[in-house]
This record gives structure tokens, C-alpha cells and sequence, in this order.
């Protein structure tokens, strides 16, 4: 069983980054290595953000979940590779 950690996506859910990585490794069909390790100095346990805060004091609300979220990741880095690669 895997550690629990949690990221924060700005769509006012909690996703894991667990769930990110598995997500992100569906969505590019490519395995992603992992390696769960206790904690470094200093990293924090858990961290949450208030999409309410977001909104207010950015004026941005987020409109996809975070598996449109993990695509748009995926397909730009298709896209950043190619045009780098001119």
C-alpha cells in the first residue's frame, strides 16, 4: 500500500500524486517509474489550496478535471518535443 499523498489540482478536489502519475501514465501509454521512500527534511505531509483564494485573488477558476488536465500535459509535451527538435 502506497503512502498517502495528496496534490492540488485547483478543480476543489484532492487528487493524489498517485493518481497523477497513474493518470498521466494512461493517458502518454508509457509506464512511469516510481519509488515511494519516506519523507526528506523538510517535505511537507500534506498540502492544500483553496480554490476559493485561486478565484479571488487570480481571477481564475478551473473549467477541466484532472484527467483533461493530464492530456493537455501529454499533448503539449508531444508538441514542445517536435518543435524543439527543428
Amino acid at each position: 500500500s502506497f503512502p498517502t499523498r495528496r496534490s492540488s489540482d485547483l478543480t476543489n478536489q484532492g487528487t493524489s500524486v498517485l493518481t497523477v502519475i497513474e493518470t498521466l501514465s494512461i493517458i502518454a501509454q508509457q509506464p512511469i517509474k516510481i519509488v515511494v521512500c519516506a519523507r526528506r527534511p523538510g517535505d511537507l505531509g500534506c498540502v492544500v489550496c483553496s480554490v476559493d483564494k485561486a478565484e479571488r485573488e487570480l481571477g481564475w477558476k478551473a473549467e477541466r478535471g484532472i484527467v483533461e488536465m493530464c492530456r493537455d500535459l501529454v499533448n503539449w509535451q508531444a508538441v514542445s518535443h517536435l518543435l524543439l527538435a527543428c
